[in-house]
């Protein structure tokens, strides 16, 4: 019978008077043990069932994730502790039964099961798993903890006026009147939907998705001042700084929302493929057949493709704005490219006319265009207006003026050669450059 027995049970059989409890007693303390555990997990499966999340809508939506995947983690490493001590029960369970049928059988014979229970219990809370499951279980409630106060949305005007604070101190260019995403645009969704202007939200966005671009600017202005009243800044606050910001994100905030509702910077998907085709051929001109300045062509070698121009981190200038939905963002970050290209060109004697650096656009946009180039030419020149600086018309212009061009040139035809394919988009007609103010208007074909 002892040589069926488990090591375990094995290490603590002796004789019936060599334990200070009689069999009787130690099946007692066996049984109860067994018990205890069971009720334990029943009790730690009880709690874990009446563990009730607070809502992941509670939470700002830009930390909304991070808290649903904490709270997802913290209910697995629950689940997982659970289902560990559920298979130690049923191991104990064994165990406890084959030393207690050993006692009712072995009248001459009894076990040390204080000793015994005690190394189980070792085992259970010793082993590297079990300690896993504890550590993650309470790490990812603190864990939970943390993002659901940090982050739990609280009130709105208080919540608005921080972030506020925070974009001025940390996002905002005071040379450009422009910022950048952040948690304004996050909370400003929960700010509008209980403000008492709330009524105004969806004839604005109506007016987006049917392109009334002058009643549009005149009503975002004035939703922007009464939320600029609402949140307790006065109109003559900072000389109009943080005004900048309100309306900034207020234009982003609509614009997302029509968005939603019609995606017009995802339409003209086959003109889109056209340009991104003649964009393909384009790119591939000789640097020499460019009409770029000569300082520039000459630190080239002549036959190489216009690919050559760019440097790897100006492949990104302009393919960030297929992500973007609005006018302020998308005209900002061509102001900040045709920049880039300035800088990146510059001679101290002479830096680049306004001319240079529109064909230097025009070579970038056929190397790295946005795969929505066509869709962002006709955005713009529909909301064009919709801008911070007099700079930002300009970029805008450059852009459309070089959609346009490489959109309407024809590969197939043996006079490709011409002004155009060489990036002489700017002559006039005495074969002189154009002022720099021209205008530069789109037609498609």
């Amino acid at each position: 019978m002892e040589e069926s027995l488990p090591p375990i049970i094995k290490k603590y059989l002796c004789d019936s008077n060599e334990d200070t409890h009689s069999s009787a007693d130690n099946i007692k303390i066996l049984t109860n043990y067994v018990q205890k555990k069971q009720n334990e997990v029943l009790t730690l499966k009880s709690n874990y069932e009446k563990v009730s999340m607070p809502s992941g809508r509670l939470v700002y939506s830009g930390k909304r994730a991070f808290y649903k995947n904490a709270c997802r983690f913290y209910r697995d490493a629950c689940e997982k502790l659970i289902e560990y001590e559920e298979n130690s029960i049923e191991d104990l369970v064994k165990i406890a039964k084959l030393a207690i049928n050993y006692l009712k059988e072995n009248a001459s014979r009894n076990i040390y099961c204080e000793e015994l229970i005690e190394e189980i219990s070792d085992r259970l809370t010793n082993n590297s798993d079990y300690k896993y499951y504890i550590f993650a279980k309470d790490a990812l409630n603190k864990k939970v903890r943390y993002y659901f106060k940090s982050f739990k949305l609280r009130d709105t005007r208080t919540a608005m006026r921080t972030s506020l604070v925070t974009a001025l101190r940390s996002n905002y260019d005071y040379e450009t009147k422009y910022v950048t995403p952040t948690i304004v645009d996050t909370v400003l969704p929960y700010f509008l939907k209980d403000a008492a202007y709330s009524c105004m939200i969806e004839p604005i966005i109506e007016q987006i998705l049917l392109e009334s671009v002058s009643s549009l600017v005149v009503t975002i202005s004035e939703f922007t001042d009464m939320f600029y009243e609402d949140i307790g800044y006065s109109n003559d606050y900072s000389t109009n700084t943080m005004k900048y910001i309100c309306y900034t994100t207020i234009v982003r905030y609509f614009f997302d929302e029509a968005y939603l509702r019609k995606p017009l910077l995802s339409l003209h998907e086959d003109k889109n493929q056209i340009f991104l085709e003649k964009c393909e051929i384009f790119a591939q001109t000789n640097i020499g057949d460019l009409n770029i300045p000569e300082r520039i062509k000459k630190q080239y070698v002549a036959y190489l493709p216009a690919t050559s121009l760019f440097r790897e981190q100006h492949l990104d200038i302009l393919t960030d704005m297929q992500y973007m939905n609005n006018p302020l963002d998308i005209m900002l970050s061509l102001l900040a490219a045709q920049k880039q290209i300035a800088k990146y060109f510059k001679d101290d004697e002479q830096p680049l006319t306004f001319k240079e650096t529109a064909t230097l656009m025009l070579v970038l946009m056929s190397v790295s265009p946005p795969i929505n180039a066509v869709s962002i030419a006709l955005f713009l020149k529909k909301w064009g207006d919709i801008h911070l600086l007099p700079e930002c018309e300009q970029a805008k212009d450059i852009f459309i003026a070089a959609v346009e061009l490489i959109y309407n040139l024809d590969f197939n035809d043996g006079n490709d050669e011409d002004e155009s394919e060489n990036g002489n988009e700017a002559k006039n007609d005495d074969g002189e450059d154009g002022d720099d103010e021209e205008e530069y208007e789109i037609e498609w074909k």
